[in-house]
């Protein structure tokens, strides 16, 4: 099977190619010197973050709606132990009981609700995401103005360096 390499607009994909960014992402997801016991990663596309996800954790669970992608990531993370490719939909999983992360290049048109479902995830330690600058700045405030949501919520954020 060829490796995809189209983005699928219905899925709002956005592959995470510059390697840089994505060890950025990962290092702010999981710092040197710890290790992430549950890691879900949304939308995990072509593995790019998975890669580098996948030895600061013990467990890692990569989510990837494509179905295109599922058997790609399967065969690329076969000999990686920690890491389990699920081929659902992120925002249909349960929230683990146990303490856990997420990280995630979050698709722009899924943004709202990865994040919702972060907010009622009872054993949410952290979330890691990489998010449109638009919707970082909107739920931030930086638009000079805060919704009720953000400021019940107000997440701490940062953006990563363009090219």
């Amino acid at each position: 099977m060829a490796r995809p390499t189209r983005v699928s607009r219905a899925l709002s994909q956005n592959f995470l190619a510059d390697r840089a960014a994505a060890g950025q992402l990962a290092r702010l997801a999981v710092p040197y010197g710890r290790e992430a016991p549950l890691l879900l990663e949304v939308g995990a596309g072509k593995g790019a973050l998975t890669e580098l996800l996948a030895p600061r954790c013990r467990r890692l669970l990569a989510y990837e709606i494509d179905p295109r992608l599922v058997p790609v990531l399967r065969t690329r993370f076969t000999g990686t132990p920690q890491v389990r490719v699920v081929g659902e939909d992120f925002l249909t999983a349960r929230p683990p009981r146990t303490p856990f992360s997420v990280a995630g290049n979050v698709p722009f048109s899924r943004t709202a609700a990865v994040v919702d479902w972060c907010l009622r995830a009872p054993a949410l330690t952290d979330a890691t995401l990489l998010t449109q600058l638009e919707y970082a700045r909107k739920r931030t405030g930086d638009y000079g103005s805060w919704s009720r949501l953000t400021v019940l919520t107000w997440p701490r954020w940062g953006h990563l360096p363009r090219p």
